[in-house]
């Protein structure tokens, strides 16, 4: 028996159908409580979009100029504070719908980028760092940390015992 190879659009795919299952059944007064220490569900759900969007602002960037985008942070530190204000007091709605936005141009995207494309090397996207990085390995990371949002918020929901509306 031969394994199949996944692919970068299923990895992202199966991650994004995790998100949304762990998002599953919740209205939008549960996205005001909190998650993490100084983050309600709404923040966490920009803190993904902002991942996912850097992303895609790298594979547009590439394809028009043959480089990455750059988040202009020093760390990704910064970038998560920066990016969970500038979020902060955008609506639900939007970010929900520029979450699905910003997915389905990458899935697109994903493609049209050849293995030769996903392998070269850049300089890391923040501008604190001395190491390398891919376009192959932008697109696994941001797929996991995707995942990992999707169980803390699974976990989450248990151990608030918070349930699946109708």
């Amino acid at each position: 028996m031969t394994r199949q190879k996944i692919t970068l659009t299923d990895r992202l795919e199966l991650a994004m159908r995790e998100w949304n299952d762990a998002l599953a059944g919740l209205d939008d007064a549960d996205f005001a409580r909190m998650v993490y220490h100084k983050w309600n569900l709404k923040d966490v759900l920009g803190h993904v979009l902002a991942y996912l969007d850097l992303t895609l602002r790298h594979v547009r960037a590439y394809k028009k100029r043959k480089r990455l985008a750059s988040p202009r942070a020093p760390s990704y530190a910064y970038f998560n504070r920066r990016e969970a204000e500038r979020l902060r007091d955008v609506p639900l709605a939007q970010l929900r719908a520029n979450l699905d936005a910003t997915h389905r141009e990458l899935i697109a995207l994903i493609p049209t980028l050849r293995d030769d494309d996903l392998k070269k090397e850049f300089p890391a996207q923040w501008t604190n760092s001395k190491y390398k990085t891919t376009l192959r390995y932008q697109l696994r990371e941001n797929t996991a940390h995707l995942r990992i949002h999707a169980r803390e918020v699974s976990a989450w929901r248990k151990r608030e015992k918070i349930k699946r509306k109708s």
